[in-house]
């Protein structure tokens, strides 16, 4: 039987883990949770934080499950 009880937390962890990875790729600047956090839950196209943020693209994405598989879903704007 699984543990249901960390399933909440599993889109934090991916989203943690991919930006570990990218912080180590070259040529990236990344910027801080705390700044995109005001971002989150606006209705907003993605294009108009990234413009305010001064940034070329915006990564964002969604984690999904089938059964025992779970894969990310990245979305590049």
């Amino acid at each position: 039987m699984r543990d249901t009880a960390l399933e909440p937390e599993l889109p934090g962890r991916v989203a943690s883990a991919t930006l570990l990875n990218l912080v180590h790729a070259s040529g990236l600047f990344l910027i801080g949770a705390g700044t995109v956090k005001r971002y989150r839950d606006a209705d907003l196209p993605a294009e108009q934080p990234g413009r305010e943020m001064g940034v070329r693209y915006v990564l964002q994405g969604a984690v999904q499950r089938a059964g025992q598989h779970t894969r990310p879903v990245p979305d590049f704007s």
